[in-house]
């Protein structure tokens, strides 16, 4: 049952978010460092996934292309914004690379570029080796569904 009959909400997804909530601010009283590079890891995690996601409507929008239909449209506008919002990202996600202080000392480093740079060639080698071939896009999946 994913709601509780006692709660009219996901009693589960809120202890479980919660309890992920505690153990990350718990981080915090063993290592500052630590815990900057889990959030400079999500916030990079987070602009990597806004750029590829406007990059995509862009290119689109630049080839011409029709959009699936949506609610609500920035119509002529929606170009300048995308394009806006990717420069503004592309110059935050180089920035959230750098140290926090200089000079740069171990404890003042920032190790999200090691660690996002890692995450990534991990999931490019995986795909390349092993998803590509096991993968199936949801759009082959609802073609075949209706």
């Amino acid at each position: 049952m994913l709601v509780s009959p006692s709660f009219p909400i996901p009693l589960n997804a809120v202890i479980v978010s919660f309890l992920f909530g505690v153990v990350i601010s718990l981080i915090n009283l063993g290592s500052a460092v630590a815990l900057n590079a889990i959030v400079s890891l999500t916030i990079s995690a987070l602009l990597s996934s806004y750029i590829l996601s406007i990059g995509c409507i862009l290119s689109k929008r630049l080839r011409h292309e029709p959009l699936p239909p949506a609610r609500w449209s920035l119509g002529r506008a929606g170009m300048a914004v995308n394009i806006i919002a990717l420069i503004f990202l592309s110059a935050f996600f180089v920035f959230c690379f750098f140290p926090s202080a200089t000079p740069v000392q171990p404890d003042t480093m920032n190790w999200n570029i090691v660690m996002f740079g890692g995450i990534f060639l991990w999931a490019t080698g995986f795909y390349v080796l092993k998803g590509r071939k096991v993968y199936v896009p949801p759009v082959r999946t609802v073609k075949r569904n209706i």
